[in-house]
């Protein structure tokens, strides 16, 4: 494309001048309601689709391998109480100003999907320890009670 092109939506019928649908720009980028578009596709309004695929990489199964370290459940709390959003993950105030990259975002959510898997199969093991602990006193005592 050599030049930009805009396409109206308007009838001849009445005075008003019709309104902008469509705006292609010479950089390729492509707007729909908007004059400007800075994106290859920028709608100013609601999009409604079947399925939007979007690629994000790398995909975070490297939550899983042996090497990955899981940030201390005391350091996360910490975190979390002082800024108030978890390590990694744009706070509100960001998001509110400059939006947010689904697939991005995505990629970001199952990492931490991943990693609350972990702390819960750790917690899970620590229970079932202390279970035994327990069960294990529990006789101990039985035992004692029985030798008075």
């Amino acid at each position: 494309m050599t030049f930009d092109w805009d396409l109206i939506v308007g009838n001849t019928i009445t005075p008003t001048p019709g309104i902008l649908a469509i705006k292609a720009a010479s950089n390729g980028n492509v707007g729909i309601g908007t004059p400007n578009p800075t994106e290859k596709l920028a709608v100013n309004g609601t999009i409604r689709a079947k399925e939007i695929k979007v690629k994000a990489s790398p995909w975070p199964d490297y939550v899983f391998n042996d090497d990955h370290q899981l940030m201390p459940l005391d350091s996360l709390a910490s975190f979390v109480k002082e800024n108030k959003h978890l390590p990694n993950i744009a706070p509100a105030k960001s998001v509110e100003e400059n939006g947010v990259a689904l697939g991005e975002l995505n990629r970001q959510l199952l990492q931490k999907i991943e990693e609350m898997t972990l702390y819960l199969i750790q917690q899970n093991k620590g229970m079932k320890t202390l279970i035994q602990e327990i069960e294990s006193l529990r006789k101990e005592i039985d035992v004692l009670k029985m030798n008075r």
